[in-house]
């Protein structure tokens, strides 16, 4: 449901409302009960229908912003599960893995490609995250090392 449906279904509602304020007025002057509690029960029905159209609006809302962020990255990438922009179509500036991942979203680009004695890696910045794109030469065990390891 877009925003103008939802716009044009709340004047209905408030034209509705409208209505059975016009139709309770003239209830009071008559003497009958039952015509009485019958339009109080369809007003307050009515009411809670309004106020139900304005959370699920708002709830539409949240729903367009989240597909919206979510249609802003690719990723996970192989080889190393990095996380692009969509504008970056050649991945070349790929988003800390780890960063990306934390609540709320931070966004943090990773260095570029550094070599070392022990291969060549990118690291963040913000959260000292560092990953191994190759390894050369032999290191002890076949975990990621980080340049904080011992």
């Amino acid at each position: 449901m877009d925003l103008v449906a939802i716009t044009s279904l709340g004047t209905m509602l408030s034209a509705a409302v409208t209505a059975l304020k016009d139709a309770k007025e003239v209830a009071k002057d008559s003497s009958d009960g039952e015509l009485k509690e019958k339009i109080g029960a369809a007003y307050d029905t009515l009411l809670e229908l309004k106020i139900r159209l304005y959370e699920y609006d708002e709830v539409v809302r949240q729903l367009r912003q989240e597909l919206e962020t979510r249609n802003a990255f690719v990723g996970p990438v192989e080889p190393f599960s990095y996380v692009y922009r969509t504008e970056d179509t050649e991945r070349k500036s790929p988003l800390c893995p780890k960063c990306f991942q934390t609540v709320p979203r931070v966004l943090s680009y990773l260095s570029a490609q550094r070599k070392n004695g022990v291969g060549i890696n990118r690291g963040c910045n913000q959260c000292a995250w560092l990953n191994y794109e190759t390894r050369t030469g032999s290191t002890s065990g076949d975990r990621e090392r980080h340049y904080w390891d011992p």
